[in-house]
């Protein structure tokens, strides 16, 4: 194993595991349905409720267009979503440093 190797595969290992945690926050799909059922129902556009399920700043302008109390709830629909999200991705983050931690556990006790 070459030194470069030796000391880029951590980095990998971690860019990995970053990867994996992004894209389960980003395939969370109950607060987006959530979401684009209150967009639905407040009668915004198809292309409207595709931009605010997409991503929180196309949520953040769809409240500026729709305004008053129908905003309000599509911000909370919004913020909802977004921390469901965020659930599923930390609670694998956390299975992932817990694997990793026991697996570091096992190496260095068979290291002895």
């Amino acid at each position: 194993m070459t030194s470069t190797h030796r000391l880029l595969s951590p980095f990998a290992g971690a860019a990995l595991g970053l990867a994996l945690v992004a894209l389960v926050n980003a395939c969370t799909g109950f607060g987006v349905l959530a979401l684009g059922t209150v967009a639905m129902s407040l009668g915004m556009a198809p292309e409207a409720v595709a931009r605010a399920c997409g991503a929180l700043g196309g949520a953040l302008a769809a409240v500026r267009s729709v305004g008053g109390g129908s905003g309000n709830e599509l911000l909370d629909a919004a913020r909802e979503a977004f921390i469901w999200s965020l659930h599923g991705g930390n609670g694998l983050g956390a299975a992932l440093v817990t694997a990793g931690a026991v697996l570091a556990l096992r190496l260095l006790r068979c290291a002895r």
